[in-house]
């Protein structure tokens, strides 16, 4: 590849990647990125879908969460679907900065249909809370990138503290599609 060639690359890179005003709605979206559990344990990937709208001039929007765990729970598989509010403003660059608070589920996946299962007899699960923020930029009219940061907090109730209550963080980077 020729240097003006490179240069063209390197230029619509650039142009691509300045936020620009997108239109408000819906986006669907997908990312990879960590799972930070408690304290000694590794670090887990993990992977996300999500479906959304926010609104251009307001403050406000929601979201809706699927996240894959391939080994956080007792080594297996284990997946998330939450719910939450997104809070925050755009700015006049064209990023979104935001809040995050949600509520959902937390389970095992051990067949397929374990995906799609909210309460089942073969496998403990679990309600949580999750809390966070992130950013989201439009790089055009149709097309975005996000970063997020959550905690992810089971709140099912305990009996003599047992079980333990799960907590991590998630940190994932993703782009997502808006119409």
């Amino acid at each position: 590849m020729g240097r003006s060639a490179l240069v063209v690359v390197f230029a619509s890179a650039v142009v691509g990647l300045v936020p620009s005003n997108a239109s408000a709605g819906w986006f669907f979206g997908a990312g990879f990125g960590r799972a930070l559990p408690p304290t000694g344990l590794p670090a887990e990937r993990t992977y996300t879908l999500s479906l959304g709208s926010v609104s251009d001039h307001g403050w406000v929007g929601a979201e809706a969460d699927y996240e894959l765990l391939p080994q956080l729970e007792n080594g297996g598989e284990a997946r998330t679907l939450t719910g939450s509010v997104l809070i925050g403003k755009r700015t006049g660059s064209g990023w979104r900065p935001y809040g995050s608070v949600g509520f959902g589920h937390l389970g095992p996946v051990q067949t397929f249909s374990d995906n799609f299962r909210l309460w089942g007899d073969t496998a403990p699960q679990k309600s949580v809370v999750s809390f966070g923020g992130g950013v989201m930029g439009d790089f055009s009219r149709h097309f975005g990138a996000r970063a997020d940061v959550r905690v992810f907090r089971d709140v099912t109730s305990q009996i003599a503290g047992a079980p333990p209550h799960l907590t991590f963080t998630r940190i994932i980077a993703g782009a997502y599609i808006s119409f």
